[in-house]
């Protein structure tokens, strides 16, 4: 739990009288995360790994922020190579605050889901890692995108300094 309070400030006061109340902002952040994973050394075995997680904002102008998420990952090495998959679903919502005009719908919610399975292998002392995210957003509208991922690791000193380059993509949350 998280409860933060902010004051209001740069209204000019010999033409302005405002309430003390009306400076303040509160906001009170709930959550809880659990997980749980295999802590298997041997990759040739299925290791796992899931987990679960919730807040709630909320502030003194009746809006409230909902999010809910479930992760999951399963991998395992298979002959040469490292293969797994990763999957995520992102649950949010926001209620309108009381200013907001009727206009506005009354909850907007967001959802997003992600697939992304991948392979990663050594070749000498390089490390490689390729797969996509293809991933589905649904909020006032609903898309579809799939994005590369690609890593590729060098050690330059082993276990002190190691080089490497990303390239990957994903729907960002707003």
């Amino acid at each position: 739990y998280h409860r933060d309070v902010v004051h209001a400030y740069g209204f000019d006061t010999r033409d302005t009288v405002l309430d003390k109340s009306a400076t303040r902002q509160k906001f009170s952040d709930l959550g809880a995360r659990f997980g749980i994973a295999s802590t298997l050394l041997d990759s040739s075995r299925l290791n796992y790994k899931v987990g679960i997680r919730y807040s709630d904002l909320t502030d003194n102008y009746s809006v409230r922020e909902s999010e809910f998420a479930l992760e999951g990952s399963l991998a395992k090495r298979m002959k040469e190579m490292y293969t797994g998959i990763d999957l995520s679903m992102d649950l949010f919502r926001k209620d309108k605050a009381v200013f907001e005009p009727e206009t506005v719908p009354e909850g907007s919610a967001r959802n997003i889901l992600r697939f992304r399975p991948f392979i990663a292998f050594n070749r000498e002392r390089i490390s490689f890692r390729a797969g996509l995210s293809a991933e589905s957003m649904k909020d006032s509208v609903s898309s579809f995108h799939v994005f590369p991922r690609l890593r590729v690791e060098l050690p330059v000193s082993e276990g002190v300094l190691h080089v490497f380059a990303d390239l990957g993509g994903q729907v960002e949350k707003n």
